[in-house]
């Protein structure tokens, strides 16, 4: 807790408007008497904190004091933080003594790891680190003799299976490294293009889309990337730093228009229009 219910504050050019809109009436160079609960969290005002536990008191910053305060509303010193410690692994592990030691992967740990799936496939995305240790050390066959082996029958991936499983996908890339098997049989028949044809092609370094986003008063804003969904969406989304400037301007200013692929480029060629581009 803190000990003090009032302090008095330097009122400042950067602080005055705060304290306004609190109704202090209080003017720049001004010395006025606080309530602590209206101190702004970030402030560097010092305080006097007393411990929760011990009842120790400590001179620190009102920002300091929020971040140690904040999560459990408990003010802990230095000497009794074990017991906000204590409170997270009760919390996170149902454990307050839980000791976070490395466990050590031995073939009957993983042997005991293992028994928790019915197959490969499970074993190997839900507990990766414990399928490559087995992996690694040839345990792999005896640990996994109880499971059951999904594996398709011969020539189960026909071009009307390729189909069914293509659909699931919006990108030849997700279909690859989802669907392997019926990717590579589909490249080796030939019936890759004609059951890839919904999917929208990604470009890459060397093959790249130049786009352009129009707003309402003619303003347009130029780009290039290689997925035009991905690059919209973080731009009106405000994702990366880098391309804050058209959430900014839409925002701000405009209206946007649309969003339209102008051309197609390939490293040290010249930008290839929509129409001209073989995806084949």
């Amino acid at each position: 807790m803190i000990k003090e219910s009032k302090i008095n504050i330097k009122i400042t050019n950067k602080t005055i408007n705060f304290y306004n809109e609190k109704n202090y009436n209080c003017n720049i160079g001004d010395i006025i008497l606080v309530s602590v609960k209206d101190l702004p969290k970030g402030s560097g005002q010092k305080i006097t904190a007393v411990c929760d536990f011990c009842g120790k008191e400590s001179m620190i910053s009102f920002n300091k004091y929020n971040k140690n305060f904040d999560k459990y509303q408990i003010y802990t010193c230095h000497q009794c933080c074990y017991n906000k410690i204590k409170m997270t692994k009760k919390e996170k592990y149902d454990d307050e003594n839980y000791n976070n030691v490395k466990i050590i992967w031995t073939k009957e740990k993983c042997a005991e790891e293992a028994m928790k799936y019915d197959n490969r496939r499970d074993f190997k995305i839900k507990s990766p680190y414990v399928y490559k240790i087995s992996g690694k050390n040839k345990w792999l066959k005896d640990i996994t003799s109880h499971m059951l082996e999904k594996v398709k029958p011969s020539c189960y991936w026909t071009k009307e299976k390729c189909l069914e499983e293509a659909l699931k996908y919006k990108y030849r890339k997700n279909f690859q490294k989802n669907s392997s098997s019926a990717y590579v049989i589909s490249y080796n028949n030939g019936w890759l293009y004609d059951i890839c044809k919904h999917m929208i092609r990604l470009g890459n370094k060397s093959k790249r889309c130049i786009y352009a986003f129009e707003f309402d008063d003619k303003y347009i804003y130029v780009g290039l990337t290689y997925n035009i969904e991905n690059r919209k969406e973080q731009h009106i989304n405000n994702f990366r730093s880098s391309v804050r400037i058209v959430s900014y301007f839409i925002k701000q200013f405009h209206k946007m228009m649309g969003i339209t692929p102008v051309a197609y480029r390939r490293k040290y060629q010249r930008a290839i229009p929509p129409e001209e581009i073989d995806w084949k």
